[in-house]
């Protein structure tokens, strides 16, 4: 009873009061692709928001030939890394066309490695180009970085990604009878019936990663 009214005391309670003093609007996330699925077909498309860029020629001859050649080579890397971005995530849909149809349950395995081979960028340059980059996409924006992720041994059909099992235990929690929360272990035996071969620490691992409390928790809450 005493721990009751202690939660009841503290859900009034402001947790982040620091905020109310916080004028700054909160910055919006740009993506740099866009991605759409249409009639089944998946569409690309650059979020360019960068202005169009192109050399003056009239003017040109007013400057030094280093500058010309500054703006030239600047014009020329933007090009470039237009192209290698829409090459990334021609790659990226290709190993994970599953998640533009069906969401996160569907995502596969998929490394930096991977992508290079596809593109022929080194994979350091990868990992510089992936980072801070987001994608809009039919499940929402998301971090460019969001389709790497790690394999887990499964018994019945090809490896699934780390990503995609974390998904199926969020959804596992969301459907659970709130009065009685599924154990860890009774996750474990759920995602091995359908030949998903996992650890209880490794269920505990995720869970804590999605911010899911244990089954004790989620039954006082």
């Amino acid at each position: 009873e005493l721990i009751q009214k202690a939660i009841k005391a503290i859900k009034q309670l402001n947790p982040k009061p620091g905020l109310q003093l916080d004028n700054n609007p909160v910055a919006s996330i740009i993506p740099d692709v866009v991605i759409k699925v249409e009639d089944g077909e998946i569409i690309i498309s650059l979020n360019t928001h960068f202005p169009s860029l192109k050399l003056n020629q009239k003017h040109a001859h007013d400057h030094s030939n280093e500058h010309v050649k500054n703006a030239k080579d600047f014009i020329y890397n933007m090009h470039m890394r237009n192209q290698s971005l829409l090459a990334v995530t021609q790659s990226i849909i290709k190993h994970q066309q599953g998640f533009f149809h069906h969401g996160a349950s569907a995502l596969k395995p998929l490394t930096l490695e991977k992508i290079a081979k596809d593109t022929a960028l080194h994979v350091s340059t990868l990992s510089r180009m992936t980072q801070q980059k987001h994608v809009h996409t039919p499940f929402g924006v998301c971090a460019m970085k969001y389709f790497f992720n790690s394999a887990l041994a499964q018994e019945k059909s090809d490896e699934l990604g780390s990503t995609a099992v974390q998904e199926m235990i969020r959804m596992l929690i969301e459907q659970e009878d709130k009065s009685q929360p599924l154990s860890d272990n009774y996750i474990v035996n759920s995602l091995s019936k359908k030949g998903i071969t996992i650890a209880r620490r490794t269920v505990a691992k995720y869970r804590d990663k999605m911010n899911i409390p244990s089954s004790v928790l989620r039954k006082h809450l």
